[in-house]
């Protein structure tokens, strides 16, 4: 107390009644935080929930069905956002280390449809008084993910679990949103490298092409291109090319008169 007069001093002040801690049998969930990071398009196996489940029953439960939903971030439609995730899968933590491993089998696969994902078909029990874990991993779509939307999931009420039989849940709903993952770039494999077949050019021939790419667009997003960087791999020194041209295709697929000439590309090292 402010003053002096600190007490109480003869006994201590203890509540009257004394509570008791029972335990309800139940299974009580509850997720694994997982560090969030970014992903790139087409990365597989990207941790989107790690669910705990411990059982206080004096009987093993068997979970039969579960489902997720999307908890993406980005300015797409809901349709979009789905997209991003190409495939959903439902692995069990087989070596109970809270990490998700290439060995921790997969119990069943799904993918988001109207925000919503459901796995069935298997069968997962939770031995009596015993703690398990489970992932919800995502494979992150290698052409329509966009950069810098946040891929993520979660799991929205006790509706979402079904048991083998009746099993009383214990949770703080909604469950998630789990690991914030974020589209970071553009990868190689978004870029298709069609054939431009060899030819043979003498003096003033040309032109001829180098090279046929496919670019796509920024996942589910239109994209505009302002730099392209290229690389002389040939043994032809710089000097013998008088000219390296960048065009648009018209439309057909191939190199003729509907092409789109955007200009000579400036030469820089071995690089136009």
């Amino acid at each position: 107390m402010a003053s002096a007069d600190d007490g109480p001093i003869d006994r201590a002040v203890a509540n009257p009644s004394a509570l008791t801690i029972a335990v309800v049998d139940r299974i009580a969930l509850a997720l694994k935080p997982i560090n969030p990071g970014g992903v790139a398009p087409g990365q597989r196996d990207v941790p989107l929930l790690a669910l705990v489940a411990t059982n206080t029953y004096a009987v093993d439960k068997t979970l039969v069905a579960l489902a997720a939903g999307d908890a993406s971030t980005g300015s797409g439609t809901q349709a979009d956002l789905d997209g991003e995730l190409a495939s959903l899968a439902l692995r069990d933590d087989a070596n109970g280390d809270g990490v998700l491993d290439p060995g921790d089998p997969t119990l069943a696969t799904a993918f988001f449809v109207s925000g919503r994902a459901s796995f069935g078909g298997f069968t997962w029990t939770i031995p009596a008084g015993k703690t398990r874990r489970l992932f919800v991993s995502g494979d992150v779509a290698l052409l329509r993910a966009a950069d810098g939307d946040v891929l993520a999931g979660s799991i929205a009420s006790a509706a979402d679990f079904e048991f083998a039989d009746p099993t009383a849940l214990s949770a703080v709903f909604p469950l998630g949103p789990g690991a914030a993952w974020k589209v970071n770039g553009m990868v190689a494999a978004e870029v298709q490298a069609r054939d431009a077949p060899g030819v043979t050019l003498g003096a003033s021939d040309g032109p001829a092409l180098a090279l046929d790419l496919v670019v796509r667009r920024n996942g589910y997003v239109d994209d505009v291109l302002d730099r392209l960087s290229v690389v002389n791999l040939g043994t032809a020194p710089d000097a013998e090319l008088v000219e390296v041209h960048l065009w648009s295709d018209g439309g057909d697929g191939v190199l003729s008169g509907d092409d789109q000439d955007l200009g000579v590309m400036a030469p820089s090292g071995g690089r136009g």
